[in-house]
Order: C-alpha cells, then sequence, then structure tokens
C-alpha cells in the first residue's frame, strides 16, 4: 500500500476539496504562530503578539475538531492558546476583548485538578471581571470541580439535574 493511501485510511490525509482547503489552513496558521511565539520569545512583553498567538491557537482548535481529529491536538492548541491569552491578561488586564478570548477559551476547555496558581488566579480574575458573564466559565469550572478526589464524596449530595 502506497504511502497516500495509508495516510487516507489512517484518516490523515484529506479526502475532499473541503478538507484540503482546512489542512492548508492549518498550515498557514502554525506558519504564524511559528512567527508570533519569535516575537514573544524576543520581547515576552508584547501583549498583542501573545494574544494574536492565542487567537490564531484558538483556531486550530477550531479547525481540528472540524477534520475530526484527536482529542489530543484540539486540547494542546486550547491549552497552548489558554497559556497565551493568559500571559497577554497578565501584562495587560484593561484590554476587554483579551478577557472575551479567555472565556471563549475556557468555555471549550476540558480542565482537570490539580491547576496552577496562575490558572487559579486567572479564574478568579475572570469571575470577577465585569466585561464577562459568568456563564460560559461554568463548564470549565464544573470540569475542574469534577476531576477533584473529593468530588467522589459529594457526588451522591448532588441534584443529578
Amino acid at each position: 500500500m502506497g504511502e497516500k493511501k495509508r495516510r487516507i485510511a489512517a484518516g490523515a490525509y484529506p479526502t475532499s476539496p473541503a478538507q484540503a482547503r482546512l489542512a492548508t489552513q492549518i498550515g498557514n496558521y502554525r506558519a504564524r504562530c511559528t512567527g508570533y511565539e519569535k516575537l514573544v520569545a524576543a520581547d515576552p512583553g508584547n501583549h498583542d503578539a501573545w494574544f494574536q498567538l492565542a487567537a490564531l491557537r484558538r483556531l486550530l482548535s477550531r479547525l481540528h475538531r472540524e477534520l475530526g481529529h484527536s482529542q489530543e491536538d484540539i486540547a494542546r492548541e486550547i491549552n497552548l492558546s489558554l497559556e497565551a491569552i493568559t500571559r497577554a491578561l497578565w501584562l495587560y488586564p484593561a484590554n476587554e476583548t483579551y478577557w472575551m478570548l479567555l472565556a471563549g477559551c475556557l468555555q471549550i476547555s476540558d480542565m482537570r485538578y490539580p491547576i496552577s496558581d496562575i490558572a487559579r488566579e486567572t479564574m478568579t480574575a475572570a469571575l470577577q471581571h465585569p466585561a464577562l458573564s459568568p456563564t460560559p466559565l461554568l463548564a470549565p469550572i464544573v470540569s475542574l470541580a469534577r476531576s477533584h478526589p473529593a468530588y467522589e464524596n459529594v457526588a451522591p449530595y448532588l441534584d443529578p439535574a
């Protein structure tokens, strides 16, 4: 079996024009991410570059989802997006667009216990930020609570609805 047939059988080769376009977009976004990664490596205080990197990583996670890629690929991109937007937020917390991207990333993330101190501080700040509704933050908080070892002790007492 040739390489192309092997990749098609494994689902790693685009089989339609739409999939080919999405695969090309992934390549373009990855190249742009590399550029922003170099930029933030040279100037870690560049909050706009961190924001752009976070937005691109979130787009990559969406493309991976559309192409049916593995959950690991999707989670990796979302986690990298969360890391980048967190850096942008702590460099320039007055930008409401940064908070909105954080909420968008958190809404599709699957947080697991334990989380870092900076993640805990960021979640607390997001819950208190006036530009954000707490609703998009509920899913990550619930997944975080369910992954805590003590959840098994309280689960029988919780309302299943």
